[in-house]
């Protein structure tokens, strides 16, 4: 993100700075599928108390993150 901040005010070159974006964002998506897997992993498999609640909470942040 620096990198774009810095390219931002330098008045960049179009194409160097959509690479950045591209990369900003592939590191976030990256990011995203390593703390959902982390979370899906952490759940309890005996179907405990709230997992429903947390299975839920879990698909409506990834809908929220794909909006």
């Amino acid at each position: 993100m620096a990198s774009i901040e810095r390219s931002l005010t330098n008045a960049p070159d179009c194409a160097t700075l959509l690479q950045r974006v591209a990369a900003a964002r592939a590191a976030m998506s990256g990011l995203m599928v390593d703390l959902i897997e982390e979370r899906l992993r952490s759940l309890p498999l005996d179907g405990g108390e709230g997992i429903q609640d947390a299975i839920e909470e879990t698909i409506d942040i990834v809908h929220g993150y794909l909006s």
